[in-house]
């Protein structure tokens, strides 16, 4: 009888590893976790040779949705999130956009926020989700994102009012599993500039 140990580990970089357990999510219809995602977010940094591109560890969103973040202050939310920032070897001035891939109740959405043209920017794959205002925790998530880049920026704070709030067109996933993949593939694209548009539906379900 053949027994596999899901504790196995069968990636191992940029300080993160990668159990059997933890791939096992790509089998059959099963959601990809929070270990996952991280570890693409550190491989993108560490790809990305320009470095104006910040991609952040879902286990920020995670921390910032299950506190109660909307009380501190900004001192405070630096002090707190800022060891769990992915790290880059130049200064963060150039960083003009930032990436937040987001789990809330078993699915997936990237949050960018672009600094230069104040806009952040949902991408949902999952259809008839479309919003038009940020939530209380979008908000909550906003302020700790911009009060870090302005942080790491070394410039004044951001004021969040002056941002727009846009759901652009992106291609849907065809179940209920695959949100991680599409976030994924979502922060590869645009962090190449694939806020222009995506290839089409079916290059994406080939």
């Amino acid at each position: 009888m053949l027994v596999v140990c899901n504790s196995e580990e069968l990636v191992s970089m940029h300080d993160t590893i990668l159990t059997r357990g933890n791939l096992g999510c790509f089998e059959g219809n099963g959601w990809i976790g929070n270990d996952v995602v991280n570890a693409y977010c550190r491989l993108l940094q560490y790809q990305h040779e320009s470095k104006s591109k910040l991609f952040l560890s879902p286990y920020i969103a995670e921390m910032v949705i299950h506190s109660q973040a909307k009380h501190l202050v900004r001192e405070a939310v630096i002090r707190r999130f800022e060891p769990h920032l992915n790290q880059i070897d130049i200064p963060y001035v150039n960083v003009n956009e930032v990436f937040l891939p987001v789990l809330i109740k078993n699915h997936w959405t990237l949050y960018v926020y672009d600094l230069a043209n104040r806009r952040i920017q949902l991408l949902d794959s999952c259809p008839g989700r479309k919003k038009t205002m940020l939530s209380g925790v979008q908000q909550n998530l906003a302020k700790v994102v911009l009060w870090l880049a302005a942080h790491k920026k070394e410039v004044s704070p951001y004021d969040l009012r002056t941002f727009n709030f846009i759901t652009p067109d992106v291609p849907l996933q065809p179940n209920e599993h695959d949100c991680g993949v599409f976030v994924m593939k979502f922060m590869e694209l645009w962090s190449m500039g694939g806020g222009g548009g995506f290839p089409n539906q079916s290059m994406w379900e080939s």
